[in-house]
């Protein structure tokens, strides 16, 4: 990276208490779904939502933040880009922060669970 590129990066906590198998599931889909699997695929053909769309936004040269991180009690969410401009840090945090309805598939998930029996 050149002296006028950096990083800028978005950090969530997800839980402060322990999450029910279902919370885990739920937030497992959800996580695919939003950032994919970053490993199986290129970048190019990944289709996941909110990768792609920090990709396509231009701001930086690559994603960083591994999405849901799940290893503790205290689960998170990390994401932002690598490369950016100086002068384009602001317009980085609107991605995560303000997902459009345009995406069905999160709505149905949380739906599909809110609204199943508890077992």
């Amino acid at each position: 990276m050149t002296k006028d590129k950096g990083m800028v990066a978005l950090n969530w906590l997800v839980n402060d208490q322990a999450l029910t198998m279902k919370d885990q599931l739920v937030l497992g889909i959800l996580d695919h779904i939003l950032m994919g699997s970053r490993y199986a695929l290129p970048p190019s053909l990944s289709a996941s939502f909110l990768y792609k769309r920090l990709i396509e936004s231009g701001l930086g040269e690559s994603v960083i933040g591994g999405g849901l991180d799940d290893t503790l009690l205290q689960n998170t969410f990390s994401v932002g880009l690598k490369g950016v401009k100086e002068e384009d840090f602001p317009k980085v945090p609107p991605f995560p922060t303000s997902l459009p309805p345009s995406l069905p598939a999160t709505t149905c998930v949380l739906s599909l669970f809110k609204h199943s029996p508890s077992t």
